[in-house]
């Protein structure tokens, strides 16, 4: 048996084909995903098209579920949907007035509107509030 018994035994034979399978298995995976076919392109294709049906599909109902309220809730979310408009138009307008005497300062408020997301808030209302008139144009209901 010896030491040649470790080269050449039935272990280390079963080894090495294990690990030249490994090996040829990730050569062949990886030049699969070198090339991006037709069909996968398609597939990616259906499948974003399917999430973006999805989430439109639950816009629409949501839009349809509230457009026709006229609850104190509904009210609300229009006051809060116009407050949230002016406090952007006055953020911006307000940053550029005051960029043009302290550019320091500006910088400051600057940060502030990212502190308190009012982005974030703005494209909200836009999407949600005013989303229904875009998509009912769309839909052409």
């Amino acid at each position: 048996m010896g030491f040649w018994s470790v080269i050449t035994g039935a272990k280390a034979i079963d080894t090495t084909t294990k690990i030249a399978e490994k090996t040829t298995d990730g050569i062949i995976s990886g030049l699969d995903k070198i090339f991006y076919t037709k069909e996968e392109q398609a597939e990616t294709l259906t499948r974003r098209l399917e999430i973006a049906d999805k989430i439109a599909t639950t816009h629409i109902k949501l839009m349809e579920a509230t457009a026709s309220e006229t609850t104190t809730r509904s009210i609300t979310r229009r006051i809060v949907a116009i407050f949230v408009m002016i406090l952007t138009f006055i953020s911006m307008f307000s940053m550029g007035l005051v960029w043009k005497l302290d550019k320091e300062w500006a910088l400051f408020m600057l940060e502030l509107v990212k502190h308190f997301q009012i982005g974030v808030a703005f494209i909200s209302v836009i999407f949600f509030f005013f989303g229904n008139y875009l998509i009912g144009k769309f839909t052409k209901k």
